[in-house]
């Protein structure tokens, strides 16, 4: 899975060329504008790097959970604890990645193009966008990992209180966020599971009876999401002269 991934997404957003356009209409900026919109740029490569980089070693983690030996040199709590923490930290570079671009759109495009609601919301910025560019690449994906770090990881003093545990089937794995009811028997829920393309229906016995549960965003399509996101709006800003 890694492989395939470093095939076909592993080199760096920015050395795909898809940036030069912007960095040739900053060049005409006056002084002052152009220094702030080039900070930006640079800080908005360095957010994208760092989750590619949190992206592979989420997986890497993935795989080691996958493919669990008791014999091997780490104990499975270890490895679980790793891969909660990389999915969590995933989560939350995602919506931070999606801040830095924003502020880049507010310096670079045209006045009333970003909207102050779109600073304050990661959220509403993808929902308004999706509209508005015709997208070749589902980005649902990208707005549940929002809703995500916004209710189980950012805001957790909002919610109510959630155990965890960890779920793989072949090579995908997930975090299991769960409210235990107390006093309950052990029992079993069906969450839908991502399996390739696919969500699959998944019978799993939890340890205690449940209230209520959260299955974790796959980080892969995640990942995905926001690469084909990112260039389809410059593109989009690219053909209809936003950028000129």
């Amino acid at each position: 899975m890694i492989d395939k991934f470093k095939y076909k997404y592993g080199v760096n957003l920015f050395d795909t060329g898809v940036f030069l356009p912007t960095v040739a209409y900053i060049s005409k900026f006056q002084e002052e504008k152009r220094e702030r919109a080039m900070l930006s740029l640079k800080a908005f490569r360095e957010f994208f790097s760092r989750l590619h980089d949190r992206f592979v070693k989420l997986m890497e983690i993935e795989s080691e959970l996958c493919g669990f030996d008791k014999k091997g040199a780490r104990p499975l709590s270890q490895i679980q604890m790793d891969f909660v923490d990389k999915t969590e930290a995933f989560h939350q570079q995602v919506y931070s990645t999606i801040s830095s671009f924003v502020k880049l759109l507010s310096i670079v495009a045209p006045q009333g193009f970003i909207k102050k609601s779109y600073i304050e919301s990661n959220q509403i910025f993808i929902l308004d966008i999706e509209k508005l560019v015709k997208l070749s690449y589902d980005i649902t994906p990208l707005k549940k990992s929002l809703k995500y770090r916004s209710s189980y990881i950012d805001h957790t003093s909002q919610i109510r209180h959630f155990d965890w545990l960890t779920y793989f089937t072949g090579q995908i794995a997930h975090v299991i966020y769960y409210e235990p009811d107390q006093g309950g028997n052990c029992e079993n829920i069906t969450p839908y599971i991502d399996v390739g393309s696919m969500k699959v229906p998944v019978e799993i016995k939890m340890p205690v009876k449940v209230k209520s549960f959260f299955v974790s965003p796959n980080h892969a399509p995640v990942y995905f999401s926001l690469y084909e996101f990112t260039i389809s709006l410059l593109s989009y800003l690219k053909i209809n002269n936003v950028l000129k």
